[in-house]
């Protein structure tokens, strides 16, 4: 019996660590979007006078918390050449 409470333990252990590793990878997601959409917002105030904005939405906000600097790189050559 006390085997059986071992590995029952050791498997609680195991989806304990799981679960908390993949809420932490989707709050981790989440605040790059958020940071993506922070970047978009400030960057849009100072190409505001060049009528070079980029539209805020969640598609482009987590392509740019997703890539980073070359999601800000592709977001607008993709803009310029349109």
């Amino acid at each position: 019996m006390t085997l059986s409470y071992f590995i029952g333990g050791a498997i609680a252990i195991f989806f304990a660590i799981m679960i908390f590793k993949s809420i932490k990878a989707v709050i981790k997601i989440i605040l790059n979007t958020l940071a993506g959409g922070l970047v978009i917002y400030i960057l849009n105030i100072f190409l505001s006078q060049t009528q070079f904005e980029i539209i805020i939405n969640p598609i482009h906000a987590f392509i740019v918390g997703a890539l980073g600097l070359p999601g800000i790189i592709i977001l607008y050559l993709l803009k310029l050449l349109r």
